[in-house]
């Protein structure tokens, strides 16, 4: 996150603002948005698995202490990769396409770019590596056109840090208040450790959509 910074400060000359981070009220809500979506969407993730009875939820409300020493462990590790990303691919990157060329290609091009930077984590991780990528181009579509309609990155960033803390929180594993066991790894259910790479995150991803298009009147159009 810092090397992002610093090279926007030294070759292009740019202070805080370029990174379209704000501290007022719409901000407050646009970020408070975003982190409970990611959440909102990953819990239907879950339920969607334990519904085609893919996998298994328990629920240990005695273990509440397990869960919280996860949310303090990894919920500043998730914050900052939610930071460097977003400042990278939808702060520099997107921003940079969007003065050079029409903001369908910037978005297309920044969004491949994100799906491959997540080449390693699908190929070591995941159970399938084409559909992990693609369903990353296909978030970071969706991340792409809310920045370009708020003029915001507060929304992906709330989006991005909750969706992964969310997903550690029901999958790693440990006595926990909740926890998701699948009953094996598949195409449908992708990997433990990257869900993304199976077909349900697909339907998520597209019921994200689905509702960013039809349901949020708070964005402008693209």
């Amino acid at each position: 996150m810092l090397l992002v910074i610093l090279i926007r400060k030294i070759f292009n000359k740019e202070g805080i603002r370029s990174f379209l981070i704000s501290y007022d009220i719409r901000a407050l809500k646009l970020f408070l948005r975003g982190l409970l979506l990611g959440i909102l969407f990953f819990i239907i993730y879950v339920f969607i698995i334990v519904f085609l009875n893919q996998g298994q939820l328990i629920i240990e409300l005695e273990n509440w202490w397990e869960t919280a020493i996860i949310f303090f462990a990894y919920g500043g590790s998730f914050l900052i990769a939610a930071l460097f990303e977003e400042f990278l691919y939808r702060g520099y990157i997107l921003q940079k396409l969007l003065k050079k060329v029409s903001p369908h290609y910037a978005v297309i091009i920044t969004s491949i770019l994100f799906g491959l930077g997540h080449y390693n984590s699908y190929l070591h991780n995941g159970y399938s590596l084409t559909l992990g990528i693609i369903n990353s181009v296909m978030i970071s579509v969706i991340l792409s056109i809310i920045v370009i309609r708020t003029e915001s990155l507060l929304f992906v960033i709330g989006w991005h840090f909750s969706w992964n803390l969310t997903q550690s929180l029901f999958l790693l594993e440990g006595n926990k208040m909740f926890s998701l066991l699948f009953k094996r790894e598949n195409i449908l259910t992708g990997s433990r450790f990257v869900p993304e790479s199976g077909l349900l995150v697909s339907f998520v991803i597209f019921l994200f959509f689905i509702f960013i298009k039809y349901y949020d009147s708070n964005t402008k159009s693209i």
